[in-house]
Parts: structure tokens; C-alpha cells; sequence
């Protein structure tokens, strides 16, 4: 400590009062100071407080250390000069205490998620609830923290390393950050927390990319083929890229009765099942009824028996090549596999977009719930005179 500080009462002539000089390392300005006082008695027990308060430090200093003791006094320099707390290094440490008790005393992030998939489960779509999950999994590692520790910084961060580790394509880096902004925007509208960290996460520019489509001569390769070999394929086919209904979803489900060939309408989704949970009407085109007019009066699954086996037959080209051939000799009839699953869709939404230009009706027909998948993939796909030709596609004429 150096030198002590002599302390005691002393008169100042001119004010006609005692009192006690304060040396600065025990002033709690840090600076000296004087305190004045009327009667001598309350100056000298000033003093002994402030000797006590001496002996104290003293105390302090032998038991934390001369190298803790430096340290405090920086942070104290620190925090009155650089951070504007006055008060120092004591001031700094009452905040971040109540801050602490703030985090402690909040609700936990897995408590918000809870919430939040809660409120929202009952209305999304299988394929939201499919997102949903992965998401929640993603974050499963944070549901214990407190949610007000997860800042902006901390979501910057996180969304970097995250992306890294699993090379997200921009569409679902996207997606993720599109969720993580429902979820904390949610959570600030119940008053949960104050503010929303993802706010301010940028989104990516999204490239787009041309979809695999039939082309004309394909399409004509695939009904003709079907017609020929295994003629119940025929409407799976013709539905699929004359009505561009989802394969799984939507195409497998469907019966013949929601097949209005009066009204020229497919009905989609009666019983809401679809990925979109939404129930639509697809108008028929010329060309489709002309495929579907033999099976007017059927009734049941319009998908037949063993389909997976029978379309992946006719796909991969079995009826074109030799009797008895092993598969590793087909040649494949058209594009088809992991890659072209919505090939059919995507055939019917390119085509129709070449003939009307309306977008409207391409996300209505399609059952899109926003312009994302309109611009990214079907405007423009295909010119009006592809499109003509591919509205002219008719069944073959004057054959079994």
C-alpha cells in the first residue's frame, strides 16, 4: 500500500469548520477531497472511519494479491473512462449481476421452441412438419440456454458454422433462416423476449436453375409406350404431365371420381392430404381428356396395381429391349431416377406457363403458395411454339 495516509481533524480558519482531508485511494471519486464539518467531534469520527476503511484495504490487498489488486484497479480506470460507469469497477459488476439474475430468471430457449411448434403444428403441411422437425433437431443443442443470451452475434455466428458443416444450397440456407425468423418473431409477439436477432440475417440472392422437362419428342415416347405395352399406365402418365399433380402426394391418391370430365376438372386433395393441405380443381386440357376419354365411366384408384414396379419398367425401357433382356441392358425410355422425380410437374408447369404466360394460373393449377417457385423455374421455361406442340400431344389413332 505505500506510505499510510495520516489522518486527522484539522481547522480551517477561513470557513470556521474542521475537517478531514480524503487521500484519493480511498476516495470514492478517486480523487482527494476534503469534508467539512462543524464540530470536531464529527470530524475525528470521520477520520477513524476512514483509518478503518484503510486497515480494511490493507486487509484486502495481503489476502486478494498485488497482482488481482492491479488488475481491479485497471478494470476501475477502465470502466469509469472507456465504459461510463462512474462508480468503476463496483458499478460494472452491480450491472452485470442483475444481468445475470435477468438470464437466469428467463425462459429457456427449448421452452420458446415448444411454444412456438405448438401453436403453429396443427395448421402446417407435411411438408412444413418435415422442415419443422430437421430444424428442431438442428437446434436441439441450444434448447437449454436462456434465450436472451442468443443475439444477433450469436446467430451470425452460429449460421456460419452451421452452413459449413452441412454446405446448405442457398434455397435452404434460406429456408432455415426463414424458419429461425418465425420462430423468434413469434416469440417476441407473446412477449418472451424484446427484440428478434434474425431480423437482420440477410438472405440469399437465389441463382436460378433450369428444372428437369420432358422434352416434346419424350413426352410422345413415354404415353405411345405406355398405350402399347401397359395401357393402365396411360392415365398415371397423362395426368402427370397434363395435370402436373404431385406423384406421391397428390397422382397415387387420386379415384376416378374426382375425375369431372363435364366440367373438365380434376379435383386435388379432397380430403386436404396433400403437401400443401390445400384442396384445388386443375382445369383439363384437350390433349388430356383425349388420353382419359377411354376411361370415362371407371371407377376406383385411377393408379393400378404394382405401379412402382410397372412404371419402373416402362421407365427404364424394358418393353423396348430384347424379351428376357437383363436390366443392365435396357436403355432408359426417358430421363427418370432420384434426380427427376417431379420431372412430370415441373413438364406440366414449364408447358402451361409457354402457352397462357399467366402466372396466376400456373401457381393456382400447380398449388403454389407464393411467386418463389413461378420465377425460379417456370417463367419463361418454354416458348409458346414448344408449347403448342406439347398441348398437341393426342393418343395414337387407329390402334388397338
Amino acid at each position: 500500500m505505500g506510505r499510510r495516509a495520516k489522518l486527522e481533524a484539522k481547522k480551517d480558519p477561513s470557513k470556521g469548520k474542521w475537517y478531514v482531508s480524503i487521500p484519493p485511494k480511498l476516495s470514492p471519486t478517486g480523487e482527494r477531497k476534503r469534508e467539512y464539518f462543524d464540530r470536531k467531534a464529527d470530524a475525528d469520527k470521520r477520520a477513524e472511519e476512514v483509518r478503518g476503511l484503510e486497515e480494511e484495504t490493507v486487509d484486502l490487498v495481503r489476502k486478494a494479491g498485488q497482482e488481482l489488486v492491479r488488475h481491479a484497479v485497471n478494470y476501475d480506470e477502465l470502466f469509469r473512462d472507456i465504459y461510463g460507469f462512474p462508480g468503476g469497477l463496483s458499478e460494472a459488476c452491480e450491472a452485470f449481476m442483475v444481468r445475470l439474475d435477468g438470464e437466469q430468471k428467463a425462459e429457456k430457449f427449448g421452452v420458446l421452441l415448444d411454444h412456438f411448434g405448438k401453436a403453429h403444428e396443427a395448421n402446417w403441411s407435411k411438408g412444413s412438419l418435415s422442415r419443422w422437425r430437421t430444424i428442431r433437431k438442428r437446434l436441439k443443442p441450444l434448447e437449454g440456454r436462456p434465450a436472451v443470451t442468443l443475439d444477433a452475434s450469436f446467430w451470425r455466428e452460429w449460421i456460419r458454422e452451421m452452413d459449413k458443416k452441412c454446405r446448405w444450397v442457398d434455397q435452404t440456407y434460406n429456408d432455415f433462416v426463414a424458419f429461425l425468423a418465425s420462430i423468434w418473431k413469434y416469440a417476441v409477439a407473446q412477449g418472451m423476449v424484446d427484440t428478434n436477432p434474425i431480423a437482420g440475417v440477410a438472405r440469399r440472392r437465389i441463382k436460378r436453375k433450369h428444372k428437369p422437362v420432358y422434352t416434346v419428342e419424350e413426352v410422345k415416347r413415354l404415353l405411345e409406350c405406355a398405350w402399347t405395352h401397359d395401357r393402365e399406365l396411360v392415365p398415371y402418365f397423362a395426368i402427370a404431365v397434363f395435370a402436373g399433380l404431385r406423384p406421391e402426394s397428390e397422382l397415387e391418391k387420386l379415384d376416378w371420381k374426382d375425375v369431372n370430365f363435364k366440367d373438365k376438372l380434376i379435383q386435388v386433395a379432397a380430403n386436404y392430404d396433400n403437401k400443401t393441405g390445400q384442396k384445388r380443381f386443375v382445369p383439363m386440357e384437350e390433349n388430356l381428356l383425349k388420353w382419359l376419354e377411354p376411361w370415362r365411366k371407371a371407377k376406383g384408384p385411377i393408379v393400378p396395381k404394382n405401379l412402382i414396379k410397372r412404371r419402373r419398367q416402362l421407365l427404364r425401357g424394358k418393353h423396348q429391349a430384347e424379351e428376357g433382356a437383363p436390366m443392365d441392358e435396357w436403355k432408359d425410355l426417358v430421363p427418370n431416377g432420384s434426380d427427376y422425380v417431379d420431372i412430370s410437374r415441373h413438364t406440366y408447369g414449364s408447358y402451361l406457363e409457354g402457352k397462357y404466360g399467366d402466372r396466376n394460373m400456373v401457381m393456382a393449377n400447380m398449388g403454389h403458395t407464393n411467386f418463389t417457385t413461378y420465377e425460379q423455374h417456370y417463367r419463361n421455361a418454354r416458348s409458346p411454339k414448344e408449347a403448342e406442340c406439347f398441348w398437341n400431344i393426342r393418343p395414337p389413332t387407329g390402334r388397338g
